[in-house]
């Protein structure tokens, strides 16, 4: 076989410079190993590895492109990459794919670097999920005392026409802070969704605001006969393999479980992660303190004049808590398991805590969540805050 055909694959781009790959699926593993041994002109090693691949994973297509292209070139001379598909779109899937891995590869986000959305994680958040779609890659973090640490990174796909959804239908995923908040099993389900899916809460308050529709955002599997999918296929939910599906399935907690989506995501040194945790937790403190002072101007001046409470607007709204705080003699507010979550794109932060009231006339414990935006002046204040009911159902069965 001529090594100028081989010259010819779109691999030749991806393989430039191999280093050490470390990967913790091993189908991605071998495929790079395969890869490398081409670069390194051990061709019928490459042969062997993809043989062996292909064998165990049948449904690897982008591993069966490569082997086929191989035989093919050892054969009779491959002169493009792909030359047994007839479908082009085909062939730039699996391009795309192998790119993204690669890139990957390539760009290991180092241990010690955190998201910026992951600002805090109370200690019922056992684990967050930050998908970067850009990568097409699935971040899986466990809480360690409230700093995210992270576990592994897994491949995904995303809708067809990319990240940014506005409506219904039109093929994107949305971006934004999401919570998991149930498993649809695949017996109830189209082979489609392969292991079953995780439906998150799109479109959420913020959404909503922004008049964006929709619905069915899942994280789901693959067909069963498909190892995974193109970056860009599916209707608009984030789509793991199925043996990720699994994996990344046993650390999921049904509505506890914080689901990230950006298009980038900020990697933070900690130092920095840290001082912006600290900012953000000293305005939720501020709130507290100011709602305790029993000063309703400085309780209300936390709120945004776009904020609503049910059919009430921001004056009918602060005119009541001002009736309110003059019968109260005192109020003490306590707030535990506190998370705050960044949006990646808008200056929205989601912040989840549970609340302890009490005042000489009515107490009461619930959770609750806040949605606060950073406006035009600078200052951050609250656009949303309502009850979380599921999270009070689980708290009566703590």
């Amino acid at each position: 076989m001529m090594l100028s055909h081989i010259k010819q694959f779109v691999y030749a781009l991806l393989l430039l410079s191999i280093g050490n790959v470390s990967y913790a699926q091993s189908e991605e593993q071998q495929l790079i190993s395969a890869l490398t041994s081409i670069q390194t002109q051990h061709l019928d090693l490459a042969i062997s590895k993809l043989h062996k691949l292909v064998k165990s994973k049948p449904d690897f297509k982008l591993a069966q492109l490569v082997y086929a292209d191989m035989m093919l070139a050892k054969s009779q001379g491959l002169k493009v990459v792909g030359q047994l598909l007839n479908k082009n779109q085909l062939l730039d899937g699996f391009m795309q794919e192998a790119r993204k891995r690669w890139y990957s590869s390539k760009n290991p986000v180092k241990q010690e670097m955190l998201p910026a959305a992951l600002l805090n994680l109370d200690k019922q958040y056992k684990y967050a999920v930050v998908v970067e779609l850009n990568n097409s890659r699935l971040y899986l973090f466990e809480n360690n005392n409230g700093v995210p640490k992270q576990l592994d990174n897994y491949y995904v796909s995303m809708g067809k026409s990319g990240p940014y959804k506005q409506f219904e239908g039109d093929n994107r995923t949305p971006l934004g802070v999401y919570f998991i908040e149930n498993f649809l099993s695949p017996k109830n389900l189209p082979d489609k969704y392969g292991e079953g899916a995780f439906p998150i809460n799109y479109p959420n308050v913020w959404d909503g605001r922004m008049g964006k529709t929709g619905h069915g955002i899942w994280l789901h599997g693959t067909p069963l006969d498909t190892f995974s999918r193109p970056p860009r296929d599916s209707e608009g939910c984030v789509v793991l393999s199925n043996t990720d599906l699994q994996t990344v399935g046993n650390y999921l907690q049904l509505r506890r479980t914080p689901f990230v989506i950006a298009d980038n995501i900020n990697w933070l040194e900690k130092s920095d992660w840290q001082q912006q945790k600290n900012f953000f937790q000293t305005l939720v403190s501020n709130w507290k303190e100011d709602w305790q002072s029993l000063d309703a101007n400085r309780y209300i001046q936390h709120y945004s004049k776009t904020f609503k409470a049910g059919n009430a607007d921001y004056l009918k709204w602060s005119a009541h808590k001002k009736r309110v705080n003059s019968s109260k003699k005192f109020i003490r507010i306590k707030t535990e398991d506190l998370s705050i979550l960044k949006h990646p794109n808008d200056d929205i932060l989601v912040v989840t805590f549970q609340q302890h009231y009490k005042s000489n006339n009515y107490s009461s414990v619930s959770y609750k969540r806040q949605y606060w935006k950073q406006e035009d002046d600078g200052l951050w204040r609250i656009i949303f805050e309502g009850k979380v009911r599921e999270l009070d159902q689980v708290l009566t069965q703590l």
